[in-house]
């Protein structure tokens, strides 16, 4: 099943609100969602926070992504929306995110909340 998990993105130089977020943030956001992919699992998915880090090209570096946060769930639950989100991030960036490079220590580390619950058929 495919779905659009509810992201929210924070910069770790200082966390962004929703309605004051730049267009290549909400861009950002945007193409992240495309690309996660919702598994049918036993147990319900937690929601989650991760941290990783881009290169200058907006490419994630895959050994950067670290979970720094979980709701309550168990551990194959927490591990398989761990994995998803991860490998939503590096598919929809292998070629890099349309991010401004004037703006690269704003974006270099990102911390991202990921929200299963939120999710929206497509």
């Amino acid at each position: 099943m495919k779905g659009v998990a509810s992201i929210c993105f924070a910069l770790l130089a200082g966390g962004v609100a929703a309605e004051d977020r730049p267009a290549w943030m909400t861009g950002f956001i945007h193409d992240v969602s495309q690309c996660w992919n919702i598994t049918q699992a036993d147990d319900p998915w937690p929601v989650i926070e991760i941290n990783f880090e881009l290169t200058r090209e907006g490419v994630p570096l895959p050994d950067s992504f670290v979970m720094t946060e979980a709701s309550a769930a168990s551990e194959t639950a927490t591990q398989a929306a761990f994995a998803s989100a991860r490998r939503a991030v590096l598919r929809c960036g292998m070629d890099g995110y349309d991010l401004p490079a004037e703006h690269f220590e704003l974006w270099q580390h990102v911390a991202m909340t990921v929200d299963p619950t939120q999710i929206v058929r497509q």
